[in-house]
C-alpha cells in the first residue's frame, strides 16, 4: 500500500510494507477504545498512529435470528469451529438451530460435552431434519487430545496479551 500525504503525519514515509494494530487491552470492549496503529515503511522512519476503535453493540437475538434467517445453507457440510458456549447455553434452541440449517452440523468439543448441550444439538438438528434437507444434520463431537495435556483448571497458553507481547 502507498500512503498519499494527506497530512504531515505520512510525509516521507514511502511505501508501507506492513502495518501492526496494538490494541490497549487483551479484548475490545463494546464502546470506543484506543489502540495503536504502526506503519512499517520500506523507506524512512515507521509512524505510530493512535487510532479510536469504535466496537458497535452485539446484536440482539431477534437481529442476529434475522441475519441467518437470511443466509442459505451451505453446499457442504461445514464444521470447522465448536459451537459458542453462548448459544450452546441458551435454553431457547432457535439461533442453535439456524446454525445447523446453515452449516448442516453442530460441532462440541468432547472436553466441555455437557448433557443439556447433547439435547439442544440433538433437537436443533431433529428439527432440521424434519424439513427434508438436501444435507441431512448432523452432530459433530470434536476430541483433540492437545486439550487434556495440561490441567483442566489451567487456562489456555495463547492469550492476546501473549499475542501482543510478540
Amino acid at each position: 500500500m502507498t500512503v498519499s500525504p494527506a497530512s504531515g503525519w505520512c510525509t516521507g514515509l514511502g511505501t508501507v510494507t506492513w502495518v501492526t494494530v496494538t490494541r490497549c487491552t487483551d479484548s475490545l470492549p463494546e464502546g470506543t477504545s484506543q489502540a495503536q496503529l504502526t506503519l512499517h515503511a520500506s523507506e524512512g522512519v515507521d509512524r505510530v498512529v493512535p487510532v479510536t476503535v469504535v466496537v458497535p453493540a452485539a446484536p440482539t437475538d431477534a437481529e442476529l435470528l434475522a441475519t441467518l434467517r437470511a443466509l442459505p445453507p451451505l453446499p457442504k457440510v461445514h464444521a470447522s469451529v465448536a459451537t459458542s458456549f453462548a448459544v450452546l447455553d441458551n435454553p431457547d434452541i432457535s439461533v442453535l438451530q439456524e446454525l445447523v440449517r446453515i452449516t448442516h452440523t453442530v460441532e462440541i468439543h468432547a472436553r466441555w460435552l455437557v448433557t443439556d448441550y447433547v439435547s439442544r444439538a440433538v433437537a436443533a438438528c431433529k428439527n432440521v431434519n424434519a424439513t427434508n434437507p438436501a444435507i441431512p444434520a448432523t452432530i459433530f463431537l470434536n476430541y483433540s487430545p492437545y486439550h487434556n495435556m495440561w490441567p483442566t483448571a489451567r487456562r489456555p497458553r495463547i492469550t492476546a496479551r501473549s499475542i501482543s507481547r510478540n
